[in-house]
C-alpha cells in the first residue's frame, strides 16, 4: 500500500496519524510503501476500501 494513497484517503498526515493512534510524526516518516503490518490494518478500518496487496511485500530474491 502506497503512502500516498492512505494520505488521500484520509485527507492529510493528521488524519491519518488520528485514525491510527498514533502520530503525524510517525507517519511522515514512513517509507513510500507503507509498513506491512500498518497496510493489513489499514484495510480493516477502511473496510477494504484500501487495500493490502501481500505481493508488494514479498522480498525479491538476488539472483
Amino acid at each position: 500500500m502506497k503512502k500516498i494513497d492512505v494520505i488521500r484517503y484520509f485527507g492529510g498526515v493528521g488524519s491519518t496519524a488520528s485514525m491510527l493512534g498514533i502520530t503525524h510524526v510517525a507517519v511522515s516518516r514512513w517509507p513510500p510503501l507503507i509498513p506491512e503490518k500498518r497496510a493489513m490494518q489499514l484495510e480493516r478500518l477502511t473496510k477494504d476500501n484500501l487495500k493490502y496487496d501481500s505481493r508488494l511485500y514479498k522480498k525479491r530474491s538476488i539472483a
